[in-house]
């Protein structure tokens, strides 16, 4: 059930990413026009959603601004989010930490395994 849930916060990332990215282009394509809206398709190195915000950050229209701002950041958390629990799930034994300790599970089983071999 862990891993359905993790693959879709990312599927939903994505889903919000799209729209993010359609509501960014239709954004530079009201305010600065059709050129400017495919310079910021065909330069991947601007990309249209930046455009987007500098667009609206020079209109003044600040609300839409931050919310294309916490928009993007909502969109990278639940990406990360899920990209991490499916990590997790894969590499269920390794810490981000190196000198975590281990959980109390593994440190009951080193107990046993030691009076086992006495």
């Amino acid at each position: 059930m862990k891993r359905l849930v993790a693959y879709a916060l990312v599927v939903s990332a994505w889903i919000c990413g799209g729209a993010l990215w359609l509501y960014s282009l239709l954004t530079v394509y009201q305010t600065w026009g059709t050129l400017a809206a495919l310079g910021g398709v065909f330069f991947a190195i601007v990309g249209i959603v930046p455009l987007a915000a500098l667009a609206i950050a020079l209109h003044g229209t600040w609300q839409i601004f931050w919310f294309l701002i916490v928009s993007v950041a909502t969109t990278f958390g639940i990406w990360i989010t899920g990209a991490s629990i499916i990590y997790s799930l894969d590499n269920p034994r390794q810490s981000l930490h190196p000198d975590a300790p281990s959980s109390p599970a593994d440190e009951m089983e080193k107990i046993r395994h030691t009076k086992a071999s006495q």
